[in-house]
């Protein structure tokens, strides 16, 4: 997968560097029996029908102490990984170690601090991480500071050439449509004067 600007090997999910193991590496991996690591134990928890782990490394909605070596091993390559990219100072990278809702946070936590917001790669960064992540209206008031709240002129480096291109040629007004139909508009109307 390439994002927008990314390494293709950035990404990794749960299945870090798992694509590098032996099969029999994996297959131990899926028979050892461990406890969970004691970082990702305070992010286990059930609703009615499932037991998951969310912790902000390492997501598995149908998480079971089965898979306890498999988590832990993700969560163990993933902060080797991120003390990497600490250390090489390649801090947009961090981010593809988070889980899809967390990216944001990891965002404010290491692209923010060491990231001019006039550089392309701050940029490219935040606009890589709202095109890949879900739910991104949780996280509405974040992304208009981040975004709506800045000097437009940086914002558009969020754009490629195409797109700065169609941007700059659109006309002064524009139409925009969101998806509501007539039956959901005058439904509205009626509940809600």
């Amino acid at each position: 997968m390439i994002a927008h600007g990314m390494q293709a090997d950035a990404y990794m999910g749960i299945g870090i560097r798992m694509n590098d193991m032996k099969a029999t590496d994996f297959n131990e991996l899926i028979n050892k029996k461990e406890e969970l690591h004691e970082d990702l134990q305070p992010y286990v928890g059930a609703d009615d029908l499932f037991v998951s782990l969310k912790h902000p490394l390492v997501f598995d909605i149908f998480y079971s102490p089965d898979k306890n070596a498999i988590c832990n091993h993700a969560y163990m390559q993933k902060l080797k990984y991120i003390n990497k990219c600490i250390e090489d100072e390649d801090f947009s990278s961090i981010i593809w170690m988070y889980e899809r809702p967390h990216r944001i946070e990891a965002f404010y936590k290491y692209v923010v601090p060491n990231l001019d917001s006039s550089s392309p790669k701050y940029w490219d960064a935040l606009r890589s991480i709202m095109m890949d992540s879900e739910n991104v209206w949780q996280w509405k008031n974040d992304y208009k500071k981040l975004i709506i709240d800045i000097d437009s002129e940086q914002t558009r480096l969020m754009m490629d050439e195409e797109e700065r291109d169609v941007w700059e040629n659109l006309p002064s007004r524009v139409t925009v449509y969101r998806g509501v139909t007539e039956t959901i508009r005058n439904d509205s109307k009626r509940r809600h004067g």
